[in-house]
């Protein structure tokens, strides 16, 4: 499948465990030395740590999205920049590097969710 496609498919799974509050769910979207990186916020490196962070998110009446604007790709590396939606509003801008792994499958490695405000 083409990247876009698989992009797609990815974002479409983040925003249901999101909006489930799945944490583990969320965690195994990543690979297990990710590093995701938020204004304001300490930088949270590891699966297991972005689980924990992913656990203590606010409760939220509004579904967020995830639009593909561009994706770059070189050999085991996939970056997807895009726009953050809130109820299909935009709310910001974000940038994710995926690794691919040994089965060609897609994992987060970089996460950075950029907002508006």
């Amino acid at each position: 499948r083409r990247s876009s496609d698989l992009l797609s498919t990815l974002n479409e799974e983040f925003a249901d465990a999101l909006e489930q509050r799945d944490a583990d769910r969320l965690a195994e979207l990543y690979v297990d030395d990710a590093v995701f990186l938020m204004q304001g916020s300490p930088t949270v490196t590891g699966r297991a740590a972005i689980r924990e962070m992913m656990e203590s998110l606010p409760e939220s009446t509004k579904r967020t999205s995830f639009e593909t604007v561009e994706v770059h790709e070189d050999g085991d590396l996939v970056v997807d920049v895009g726009t953050l939606l809130s109820d299909g509003t935009r709310v910001g801008t974000y940038v994710v590097v995926y690794r691919r792994q040994g089965d060609g499958t897609l994992k987060m490695a970089v996460d950075v969710p950029i907002s508006d405000h």
